[in-house]
C-alpha cells in the first residue's frame, strides 16, 4: 500500500474511534439522565 493509502486508512481509522468515543459518551449520558 502507498503513503496515500496508509493515511486515509489512518484517518478513516480515527474517525472510526471519535464516533465510537461519541456513542459510548451518548450512552453514559442516557443512563445518567433516562428521559
Amino acid at each position: 500500500m502507498n503513503e496515500a493509502g496508509n493515511k486515509a486508512v489512518n484517518r478513516s481509522g480515527e474517525v472510526e474511534r471519535f464516533y465510537n468515543g461519541l456513542s459510548f459518551v451518548a450512552a453514559r449520558l442516557r443512563q445518567t439522565f433516562p428521559d
